[in-house]
C-alpha cells in the first residue's frame, strides 16, 4: 500500500436505493465514499454479516460485498479482492454490475494468472464491447510471454537500508553530489499521531538519507520536524530545481479535509533548511487533485516548466500528465502559473498516468495502468524530441525486471545505467509493500576473436602478429601471435579487466614476414545495446604468384565473357576488392594462353588480354601506378595436381596432347586450365605520396591500347 493519495478513485456508481437503511449500512457507505478503505473493509464486512441470508436483503448484501471487494482492491489486497469479486458473480451481482468481470480479471492479472484473467476480460468485452480498457488488458495478457522473453538486463535489489514495513516510495536525488536521497514514507516517526483511515498507517512525510563513503544509505531522517514541509497531512513525491535550491512536493489533505484534492507546493532552501512553502495555483476547483511534480529548467532562474499529474477537466480520463509554465512575480513575491497544456494522447490514456520524472538524457519516465503492461502501474519511457521540451513518440515499457505484475512507479534515473524506483512487488517478508528498489544496468560484455587467413586459399596462418588499437583513446595493446588454428582471442587482460569496452572504437591489423598486410579492420561498441562476440577475419597476401578468380575471353579475342558460363566481371570485382583491402601492394598481372597457335600470336593475345584486365581495373578506380600488365603467352604452363593420377603435373603441350584422341573432353579441360590470369606482389610498401606521378589515360601505354593481332 499504497498510492491512493494520488490516484483518482474509479469506483463504479452504486444505487443504494431510497428506502430506509440501517445505521450500520450508512456508516459503511460513508467510510467507503470518504475513501477510508482500511476502515471500510471492517464496517462493510460487519454490515454484510448482519444482513444475513434473507432474500429481501440480497441486493443490499451484494452491494456491501462489492464495497468490500473495492476496498480490498484499493488497499491492494488482491487475493482477497479477487475472492470477493468471485462471490459477487456467484450471487448474480454481475447482471447488475458487469464491471465485476473486469475487476476480477485485473486482480487475477496482478496475481500473475493471465490465462484465468483472459476468461473474465473476454466475458466483460461481450457485455461492454466499447470499453477500450479491456482491450489493453487483453493485449497485456497476450503480451506477457513477450515481456518474459525480452527481459532486460537490469539487476534490481531492494534497498533494505531505506525501507521499513510501512510504505516507502518516490525516491529522488536531492543534491548535486547525488549523495542525498529524498523519499516519502508512512513509517513511525512521521508528523502527527493519527492513523490514516485509507491505509491504516501513519500519514505520509518526506524523509531523507545520506550516502556514506562505503556507498550505503544512512538511517533516514525527517526532512523537517517544525511543520514547515511535513505536517499532519500527507506529503510526498518531491523534485528539485537544477541547483537544489527549490523543492516541489505534493501535499494531500488528512481525513478532516478529504473533500479537498491534493496540491503541489514549492519551498526554498535557506540556511540549511527548507522555508516558505507556497502552494502553486494549478487547480480550477478545490476538489481537483494535482501532484507528482517534475521540474524542467527554464530560461532564467525566474521561470520553469512543470510536468504534473491531475484529474482536471479536459483530460483523457483518470489522471493525466500536464505541462505548466511557471514564472516568478517579483512584485507579488510568488510563483504564478501562466499556462497549462495536456501532454497528449501518446502519453495519456483513459486510465492513469502518474509519477513523471526526467532522466539523465531528458527522457520522460512515468507510470501508467492504461498502456499495455505487466499489471497495475508500469513504468514507461519516452525519449525527448530533439531541440524541444516535447515527448511525442510512443512510450516504451521498461519491461521486466523493473516492471512487475504489481504497481511499479516513480523512477529516479541517475546516469542512464543506475537509479531507483518504487515497487509493490512481493518483498522478502512475503508482503506486497511499497519499497524503494535500486536498478543497475550491468555493462555489456564484449570479446574479440581474430582469424588470420591467406588470401586466395583461405588457409589459416600460424604465428602472425595481430595488433589491436583502441582508436577512441589511442591505446595500443601488445601484439599477440596467432595459434595453430590461426586465431587470437581477446576477452580479459591478466588483471581481469575487459579488453573490449563499451562505447569505444578499435582497429585490428596483422603482419607476417613473407606476406603483405591488408588494411586494418574496425569494430565499434558505441551505441551497442547488447553484449557481443566479435569474430573478424584478416587476410595476408602471400608474396608469390596468386591465381586470380577465373575470367574468360572470347576465343582469339580479349573481350570478356560475362554470361551464365562465366561471370568474368564479377571476378574482376574480386580483384578490385583485393587491391582495396591491400592498399600498399603493387602487383603484376600475368595473362596466360594455352599452347595452341604460334608462340608470337599467343604472346600478343595474352598481352592484349592483360591490358584489357588492367584497363577495366583502372576504370573501376584503381591507381594505374599499382598495376603492371604482362602477357606470358604459352611460356609458363600451369603446374596442377591431377586428382586421377594423385600427383602434381606440368600442363605442357606434350602432357595435354596425349588426351587429344583418347579423351577429348579432358583434352579441352586441360587447355582451359592453362588459359588463366595470375598476379604477383612486386612491392608491399607502395606509397601513393612517394610514387611517381600517374600518367594520364592518353599517356598511359597500357590503358585501352592493344597490339596488332
Amino acid at each position: 500500500m499504497k498510492i491512493n493519495y494520488f490516484i483518482p478513485i474509479l469506483t463504479v456508481f452504486i444505487s443504494f436505493g431510497v428506502y430506509a437503511q440501517p445505521k450500520y449500512i450508512k456508516e459503511a457507505q460513508k467510510s467507503f465514499n470518504q475513501e477510508d478503505y482500511f476502515v471500510a473493509v471492517e464496517k462493510c464486512s460487519d454490515a454484510y454479516k448482519k444482513l444475513g441470508a434473507k432474500k429481501s436483503q440480497s441486493k443490499l448484501k451484494a452491494e456491501m460485498g462489492f464495497l468490500i471487494a473495492e476496498s480490498y482492491r484499493h488497499i491492494e489486497q488482491y487475493v482477497l479482492a479477487n475472492d470477493w469479486y468471485g462471490k459477487l458473480i456467484e450471487l448474480g451481482y454481475d447482471k447488475t454490475n458487469p464491471e465485476i468481470y473486469y475487476r476480477k480479471g485485473e486482480m487475477l492479472r496482478m496475481m500473475k494468472e493471465c490465462d484465468r484473467a483472459l476468461k473474465y476480460f473476454k466475458e466483460y468485452k461481450k457485455i461492454v464491447p466499447k470499453d477500450t480498457r479491456v482491450d489493453i488488458s487483453i493485449k497485456s495478457c497476450n503480451d506477457a510471454r513477450k515481456f518474459k522473453k525480452n527481459r532486460k538486463r537490469y539487476v534490481i535489489k531492494n534497498v533494505s537500508g531505506l525501507n521499513k514495513r510501512q510504505m516507502d516510495m518516490a525516491p529522488m536525488i536531492g543534491s548535486a553530489k547525488k549523495n542525498v536521497m529524498y523519499f516519502a514514507s508512512t513509517r513511525k516517526g512521521s508528523t502527527g499521531d493519527d492513523v490514516d483511515p485509507i491505509t491504516g498507517e501513519s500519514y505520509m512525510d518526506l524523509w531523507k538519507s545520506i550516502l556514506d563513503k562505503k556507498g550505503n544509505w544512512g538511517e533516514p531522517m525527517s526532512v523537517d520536524k517544525k511543520n514547515v514541509v511535513n505536517t499532519d497531512q500527507n506529503e510526498g513525491t518531491v523534485c528539485f530545481d537544477e541547483r537544489y535550491k527549490k523543492m516541489l512536493f505534493t501535499r494531500c489533505p488528512n481525513a478532516e479535509k478529504q473533500y479537498l484534492g491534493c496540491d503541489i507546493w514549492i519551498a526554498s532552501y535557506s540556511k540549511k533548511k527548507w522555508v516558505k512553502p507556497q502552494k502553486l495555483n494549478l487547480k480550477t476547483s478545490d476538489t481537483i487533485s494535482v501532484g507528482h511534480p517534475c521540474y524542467i529548467k527554464g530560461e532564467t532562474k525566474y521561470d520553469f516548466k512543470l510536468i504534473f499529474a491531475s484529474d482536471r477537466d479536459g483530460g483523457f480520463g483518470g489522471r493525466d500528465l500536464w505541462l505548466a509554465e511557471v514564472k516568478y512575480d517579483k512584485k507579488k513575491k510568488q510563483w504564478l502559473v501562466e499556462k497549462i497544456t495536456n501532454m497528449g494522447a501518446n502519453v495519456n490514456t483513459k486510465s492513469n498516468e502518474l509519477f513523471p520524472t526526467l532522466g539523465s538524457n531528458n527522457e520522460l519516465f512515468f507510470a501508467s495502468d492504461g498502456h499495455v503492461g505487466l499489471g497495475g502501474l508500469d513504468i514507461f519511457m519516452i525519449e525527448k524530441t530533439e531541440g524541444k521540451n516535447e515527448w511525442t513518440s510512443e512510450p516504451l515499457n521498461m519491461g521486466l525486471p523493473i516492471n512487475s505484475q504489481n504497481n511499479d512507479y516513480a523512477l529516479c534515473d541517475i546516469d542512464g545505467v543506475t537509479g531507483y524506483f518504487t515497487s509493490e512487488r512481493k518483498s522478502s517478508n512475503g508482503e506486497f509493500s511499497a519499497d524503494i528498489y535500486q536498478y543497475k544496468l550491468p555493462p555489456n560484455l564484449f570479446s574479440l576473436t581474430v582469424t588470420v587467413r591467406e588470401y586466395g586459399t583461405n588457409k589459416r596462418i600460424e604465428d602472425a602478429d595481430v595488433n589491436l588499437i583502441c582508436s577512441s583513446d589511442s591505446k595500443n595493446f601488445a601484439a599477440v601471435k596467432t595459434n595453430k588454428t590461426g586465431k587470437v582471442n581477446w576477452e580479459k587482460m591478466p588483471n581481469g579487466d575487459r579488453v573490449i569496452l563499451q562505447d569505444k572504437e578499435y582497429q585490428i591489423s596483422t603482419v607476417k614476414e613473407g606476406y603483405s598486410s591488408m588494411k586494418s579492420r574496425d569494430i565499434t561498441t558505441v551505441g551497442k545495446k547488447k553484449s557481443q562476440k566479435f569474430n573478424i577475419d584478416l587476410y595476408l597476401l602471400p608474396e608469390k604468384e596468386i591465381k586470380l578468380t577465373e575470367v574468360q575471353y572470347v576465343r582469339n579475342q580479349w573481350n570478356f565473357i560475362h554470361d551464365s558460363t562465366c561471370m568474368s566481371l564479377d571476378s574482376l570485382t574480386q580483384t578490385y576488392n583485393m587491391l582495396k583491402d591491400f592498399p600498399r601492394v603493387k602487383i603484376k598481372i600475368f595473362s596466360h594462353t594455352d599452347a595452341r597457335g604460334s608462340d608470337e600470336k599467343n604472346r600478343t593475345l595474352s598481352e592484349n588480354r592483360a591490358r584489357k584486365y588492367y584497363t577495366e581495373l583502372i576504370k573501376m578506380g584503381i591507381d594505374p601506378r599499382r598495376i603492371i600488365p604482362q602477357g606470358k603467352g604459352e611460356t609458363q604452363p600451369r603446374v596442377w595436381y591431377d586428382p586421377q593420377l594423385k600427383q602434381t603435373v606440368t600442363l605442357d603441350e606434350a602432357y595435354i596432347n596425349q588426351f587429344k584422341s583418347s579423351d577429348p573432353v579432358r583434352y579441352e579441360y586441360l587447355h582451359q586450365l592453362n588459359r588463366r590470369t595470375t598476379a604477383k606482389v612486386i612491392d608491399k610498401n607502395w606509397n601513393k605520396k612517394t610514387a611517381p606521378p600517374a600518367p594520364s589515360n592518353e599517356e598511359n601505354k597500357y590503358f585501352d591500347k592493344y597490339l596488332d593481332y
